[in-house]
């Protein structure tokens, strides 16, 4: 059986980049914030939907009501 070697880089869990095995990595704040938009880009793409199937609920009608009823005018 063959067996491969172990990559000599893999992702950092925090923020996607490329690491060699063992060596110092200090993670730059904005790959960060955008490896995780990447994701949560499925949950972010279905939040409208789940938001409009919430409103077709009891709950939802009466927040939607309430929200109409005491907004400022």
């Amino acid at each position: 059986m063959l067996s491969l070697p172990p990559p000599r880089f893999m992702p950092c869990e925090r923020c996607g980049a490329s690491v060699e095995r063992g060596a110092e990595h200090e993670c730059d704040e904005e790959r960060i914030v955008e490896f995780r938009l990447v994701q949560l880009r499925p949950e972010i793409e279905t939040f409208d939907a789940q938001v409009v199937a919430w409103l077709d609920t009891p709950h939802g009608r009466f927040e939607r009501f309430y929200a109409e009823r005491t907004r400022p005018r």
